[in-house]
């Protein structure tokens, strides 16, 4: 039993390694694309366009058919 444990230990002691070193890699690419000008904020144009996409979604999904909903919520 004690050698399972020290087991698990380890291998949950390696998991948080690639935690922190996936995450470090994820910070340091969000830091690289705001260096580079990756990150911008949307237009009016383009929050109206999206707004319009979703009422529109809205819209289709409270006409659905109620087969059809069982199908998007089920």
């Amino acid at each position: 039993m004690e050698a399972f444990r020290e087991e698990l230990l380890a291998f949950a002691a390696f998991g948080d390694q690639l935690i922190r070193h996936f995450a470090g890699r994820d910070l340091a690419a969000q830091d690289q694309l705001r260096q580079a000008g990756g990150r911008r904020r949307m237009t009016r144009k383009e929050i109206d366009a999206v707004m319009t996409a979703l009422g529109d979604l809205v819209k289709v999904i409270q006409e659905a058919d109620p087969v059809g909903k069982t199908e998007i919520y089920g």
